[in-house]
């Protein structure tokens, strides 16, 4: 079901939640655990992770790939994991530590110069062509343009 609330300071375990609609939502993409800021150019997206504290340079282990891009620890603990919005060039691309050593910063090369990716994270029943998908065959395409608006409203997807 999707909904949206705002969170009052102080209420972080009980935030107040508004229901919006009674449509149900295929399985969510695969999204990172811990909080990510992104941006982008003509050629590359700026990708920033916070790191849990304690986390050094060696411990981790970053995998970019063609569509994919992977944060992980060496002892295991997925800290970002998910398919892109569009392709990237791996070769070109690079990731170091902050220097205040509680965010990892990754610069994907877009495969593509000049085209503006909608999302980070690749979302399934989305096609980058403003063409909504027939994974979710129960859905109208009105439905899922609604659905998709919702959650670039939230935020989930973007940033």
């Amino acid at each position: 079901v999707i909904s949206e609330g705002r969170v009052q300071p102080g209420e972080e375990d009980t935030p107040a939640v508004e229901a919006v609609s009674a449509v149900t939502l295929p399985p969510a993409p695969l999204a990172p655990t811990h909080n990510y800021t992104w941006t982008q150019s003509l050629e590359e997206v700026e990708v920033v992770i916070e790191l849990p504290s304690g986390i050094l340079k060696t411990d981790l282990m970053v995998e970019i790939s063609l569509d994919h891009l992977e944060v992980r620890t060496k002892g295991g603990q997925e800290l970002f994991k998910s398919k892109l919005f569009s392709k990237v060039e791996p070769s070109d691309s690079s990731w170091q530590m902050s220097s205040s050593k509680k965010q990892v910063e990754v610069s994907l090369t877009k495969y593509q110069a000049a085209h503006q990716w909608a999302h980070l994270v690749d979302t399934p029943g989305y096609d980058p062509s403003g063409n909504l998908l027939g994974e979710v065959s129960d859905l109208s395409e009105a439905e899922l343009r609604e659905m998709m608006g919702r959650m670039r409203s939230l935020d989930q997807y973007t940033s």
